[in-house]
């Protein structure tokens, strides 16, 4: 057999390079930055590594489009353990449901509130979410990375806290989508008389 021939076996030179997984970039690398914010997400890191990441960097001012984040606004921002920015849009919801109501019902007298303005209202706060939400998940992700580093927790330990605290919670998804029900409901039943006169 000659050298070549045992080249040709040992190796294709064809064949594509192999490309390294993010995770496996980051373990290699040793970034620490990244090693945080992976041990944070939890099982999906490797998607929101590869979204963050050129923003990070300063190469993109884009973390790409999130579907999750656009078909399951209200859903994903909890799921997410994005407490915060889910209270505010379910009161941004609340209070233009309301607005709608006031406008159309009690001032301009409509039997309703139009559907088409209720459909491009959710369309609009949908696209909102999807276009943005890889951004506010990194930033609540960084603001989390530097509450538990102030604490002195260093190397192994830290991470173990990042990842106890990061994740996901689909109970809190479902219990704050059914609080944001109660309170939608409640409210609506309390002005019902004000607006319909019943």
């Amino acid at each position: 057999m000659s050298q070549n021939d045992h080249v040709g076996e040992s190796e294709n030179p064809y064949a594509l390079p192999m490309i390294p997984s993010l995770e496996s970039a980051v373990a290699a690398s040793g970034d620490l930055e990244s090693r945080q914010l992976s041990a944070l997400v939890g099982s999906k890191a490797h998607y929101y590594l590869n979204k963050w990441t050129p923003l990070l960097r300063g190469r993109s001012r884009s973390a790409g489009f999130n579907w999750a984040a656009f078909f399951l606004s209200g859903f994903w921002l909890p799921y997410r353990k994005m407490y915060k920015a889910t209270v505010l849009l379910y009161l941004i919801i609340i209070v233009e449901s309301i607005v709608e109501e006031v406008v159309f019902v009690g001032i301009l007298g409509k039997p309703e509130t139009p559907a088409a303005l209720t459909r491009v209202v959710g369309l609009v706060a949908s696209m909102i979410c999807g276009t943005y939400g890889n951004r506010w998940y990194l930033s609540h992700a960084c603001a989390v990375v530097s509450e538990l580093s102030d604490t002195g927790l260093r190397d192994d330990a830290l991470l173990q806290k990042l990842s106890n605290r990061g994740g996901t919670s689909l109970a809190a998804s479902l219990g704050m989508f059914v609080l944001f029900l109660a309170v939608g409901i409640t409210t609506f039943m309390i002005l019902e008389p004000l607006l319909y006169g019943t």
